[in-house]
């Protein structure tokens, strides 16, 4: 059996998944943000015997779902990981169109981002990250919202997966799954397509944790405690040359390096309207 899996950074974790559990099985990863790898999928997916995909829009080159459910021997649509639960202060900052990056990758904070074009002095962000911000800016509200969400759209597409299958935290991002949940998820998916699964453990695959060696947003203190946790203000950020390091930076640390980085952009406010309007009713 020859299986593809395709999909975005989590779909790579997928595949690895795969190939630990079933090293006699050839499972073939393309990466839907590499044109290379879409020519790939166009060039094999008739000697594929199962197809694993995320869903793309049918505008999507090469990989758009209904297409690619079409020209498939058997296809399963498997759900991107995305959760906002544990980290709604993050967000997506463009310039001109384009993302660009804060000091720990591709996610912004919404508080940092609102104090900056409030024109707060960095000395006071740090203060902002508490019980009475959060609440005003509805991310106590999150974690129930996102667990609907979550559930519902597994539910949608036959997956027995929810936030009812984890005991602590599953994502190290709003978009990267933890070792656990892509461990929990490739099961299901074996299952899917016949494989046994008796004896699953999922020690291997929490210790192979590969998005953990990507940026790791912190679950602030306050928002950890709502559900027994106990949080951190700690980003990590990865150099990943030459050799992969874990370098944890401070609150105060991410508040001046995303200062530095807004004051030689021109960064789009949309995607933090909200949090500026609360936040300059409450800072004077």
């Amino acid at each position: 059996m020859i299986v593809g899996v395709i999909g975005n950074c989590q779909a790579r974790e997928l595949t690895k998944c795969f190939q630990r559990h079933y090293p006699d099985l050839e499972v073939r990863c393309y990466f839907s943000g590499y044109e290379e790898d879409r020519q790939r999928v166009d060039e094999e997916v008739a000697s594929l015997d199962v197809v694993i995909s995320q869903w793309f829009p049918d505008d999507f080159p090469v990989l758009g779902t209904s297409g690619l459910r079409g020209r498939s021997r058997s296809f399963i649509s498997v759900p991107m990981f995305s959760f906002t639960g544990f980290h709604p202060d993050i967000t997506y900052l463009k310039e001109k169109g384009a993302d660009f990056a804060s000091p720990v990758g591709a996610y912004h904070s919404r508080i940092v981002a609102g104090s900056y074009v409030l024109g707060l002095a960095e000395k006071r962000v740090g203060r902002l990250f508490n019980k009475f911000v959060y609440q005003g800016l509805g991310y106590f509200d999150e974690l129930p919202k996102a667990s609907a969400r979550f559930n519902q759209v597994h539910e949608k597409v036959g997956f027995k997966l929810s936030t009812e299958s984890f005991s602590v935290p599953f994502m190290h991002t709003v978009n990267h799954p933890t070792g656990l949940a892509i461990s929990l998820l490739t099961k299901e998916l074996a299952e899917k397509i016949g494989l046994d699964t008796d004896g699953w453990s999922t020690e291997a695959d929490i210790a192979e944790d590969g998005l953990a060696d990507d940026t790791v947003w912190p679950i602030y203190p306050e928002l950890a405690r709502a559900f027994g946790g106990e949080g951190s203000t700690s980003f990590q950020i990865t150099n990943r040359k030459p050799n992969i390091t874990k370098n944890p930076i401070s609150l105060e640390e991410f508040i001046a390096g995303s200062y530095e980085i807004y004051a030689q952009r021109q960064m789009d406010q949309k995607p933090i309207e909200a949090t500026v309007r609360f936040l300059s009713s409450v800072v004077r």
